[in-house]
């Protein structure tokens, strides 16, 4: 085999974990903001479920129950456990086959309807389409003038 330049200090181990955390990040959509930032969506303003990830990404979860794991494709299946400070930590399940009756949650980005994406499951359309009359609910309370006049 060729010769392969690998890191030779500290200081190169570390910035080539943090390029690969920072593509693991990018590839399961761990891109959300992290605290001090509230954990509003920027693409449509709902609130999700932020958390951070094993390698400190954050992601922003869908706010509903575990959906059946099975229904979901590999890759988008993410489990949220307990990390060391007692905040939850999540991870994404990869290729991993799910056990029978296991559940998931799922990446809001899937199913926010401020990104356009292609065809997505049917039960993920109804939870975009949902999250859509959501977020124009909370656009139009946004928008509302703040005095409005006595009705009478």
């Amino acid at each position: 085999m060729g010769d392969v330049d690998l890191p030779q200090t500290d200081e190169e181990w570390a910035a080539l974990a943090r390029h690969t955390d920072a593509e693991q990040a990018h590839d399961e959509g761990a891109t959300a903001a992290g605290p001090p930032a509230g954990p509003d969506c920027p693409d449509c303003g709902l609130a999700g479920d932020r958390y951070l990830t094993h390698y400190n990404g954050w992601i922003l979860l869908e706010p509903l129950p575990a959906l059946p794991a099975h229904a979901i494709p590999p890759r988008q299946r993410w489990l949220v456990g307990n990390s060391t400070d007692g905040e939850g930590l999540a991870w994404n399940t990869g290729d991993e086959e799910p056990r029978p009756g296991a559940e998931c949650r799922i990446a809001h980005r899937l199913v926010c309807p401020g990104i356009r994406c292609g065809d997505v499951l049917p039960r993920l359309a109804a939870l975009r389409e949902r999250n859509r009359l959501r977020a124009a609910r909370l656009d139009a309370r946004r928008t509302l003038p703040g005095d409005l006049p006595e009705a009478g």
